[in-house]
């Protein structure tokens, strides 16, 4: 390899798109990882949407992406009563009253996955984010 055919600006952008894609990929292992101990640790419950936030995502020229956090209540199994806000949002609607099920974490109860397939997509996202950074950075270094 011909190292002073890369002018410093290539370099950089080289290092920046394979550090990005690291960062990507790490960070979708890590919450792939945690939402694996919640669910080998979790316990399946239902809970309750006692409130709802609606959030706008402004787009430029488009239209605005929505959607919604629940501040769900459900009860453990030691009987403690836990309300709480989801980390995540979805575009689905939801009622207040409406049950939902969550899985939470038996070893930190206030720990809890609702909306799990949004989870998947969110992590598979960012892993693939991550892989595609990396081979592109890996592509423009060889070529």
């Amino acid at each position: 390899m011909n190292y002073e055919s890369f002018s410093g600006s290539n370099l950089t952008l080289i290092i920046i798109f394979f550090l990005g894609g690291l960062a990507f990929l790490f960070f979708g292992i890590y919450i792939y990882k945690i939402n694996q101990k919640i669910i080998k640790n979790g316990i399946k419950c239902k809970a309750i949407i006692v409130d709802v936030e609606k959030k706008t995502l402004k787009n430029l020229g488009e239209v605005d992406d929505v959607f919604f956090l629940y501040k769900v209540r459900y009860t453990t199994i030691s009987g403690t009563k836990i309300e709480k806000l989801t980390n995540e949002g979805v575009q689905k609607q939801y009622k207040i009253g409406e049950e939902i099920d969550i899985v939470y974490n038996s070893k930190n109860e206030s720990e809890f996955l609702a909306f799990q397939k949004n989870q998947s997509v969110l992590v598979y996202t960012f892993i693939f984010i991550g892989i595609f950074f990396i081979l592109m950075s890996v592509l423009f270094y060889f070529k």
